[in-house]
């Protein structure tokens, strides 16, 4: 089950329309994270080739990172959202510079959806805790 919800707290960082997500969909492996990404990296902000080879190597390294938010039975949901969002925006950063103003503009709105949607998540989550 733990793993379940970790799975969703990452489509919630990577991916912003929920209506895509399916059981299988969270159901797959951390290391699943990287073709997820790439994939709504690529279809929602249109890169061209050239983009996705620059991007690459950073979103690599971000599903690297993302293994230790994964692998951390301490962290509670929260502060793994916190740990993505940090490590999101660093990847965001250095992903800056490889997009076009439209592009980037957009990525920060998707960003903003997926933040207000985890947030939500979350409380959604602490009110069911107290309910049980």
């Amino acid at each position: 089950m733990k793993k379940v919800l970790v799975v969703l707290l990452m489509c919630l960082i990577a991916m912003p329309v929920f209506g895509q997500l399916d059981p299988a969909t969270l159901a797959k492996a951390p290391g699943e994270y990287f073709s997820m990404k790439m994939e709504h990296l690529t279809d929602t902000l249109g890169l061209t080739q050239d983009q996705q080879t620059k991007i690459k190597p950073i979103v690599e390294n971000e599903t690297t990172n993302m293994t230790d938010v994964w692998g951390n039975p301490a962290l509670s949901p929260k502060d793994k959202i916190k740990k993505w969002q940090t490590v999101v925006n660093a990847s965001d950063q250095q992903i800056k510079p490889v997009l076009t103003g439209d592009q980037w503009t957009k990525l920060q709105q998707l960003r903003a959806e997926q933040k207000q949607k985890a947030n939500q998540w979350l409380a959604e989550q602490k009110a069911k805790g107290k309910k049980s």
